[in-house]
């Protein structure tokens, strides 16, 4: 059970990190008055779209979702493992 919460914990902090990086890139774009180029991905883009005239677009997938992901998953399991060692401590009142 404690791992289907880790997974479940880096779903949550995956999908809310390509949020954050598609956030970043439309407030950037309304600031600068031109056309958003998307990218997805934290720490590393994997997915990209951009605008080459005013109607046109290109996009591109690279192979980095797996690494994302697998950043989201370490931090999930230091999460979950230091919440536990949080726990451990004050039951015993050290």
């Amino acid at each position: 059970m404690k791992y289907l919460k880790i997974f479940i914990l880096s779903i949550l902090l995956f999908s809310t990190f390509s949020f954050l990086s598609i956030f970043d890139d439309l407030a950037q774009s309304l600031y600068r008055n031109n056309a958003p180029n998307l990218s997805l991905g934290f720490p590393l883009t994997y997915y990209k779209l951009f605008f080459v005239k005013h109607s046109d677009f290109n996009y591109g997938w690279n192979r980095n979702f797996i690494w994302d992901y697998l950043f989201a998953l370490i931090i999930s399991f230091g999460i979950y493992f230091l919440n536990e060692f949080l726990k451990k401590i004050n039951r015993n009142g050290l």
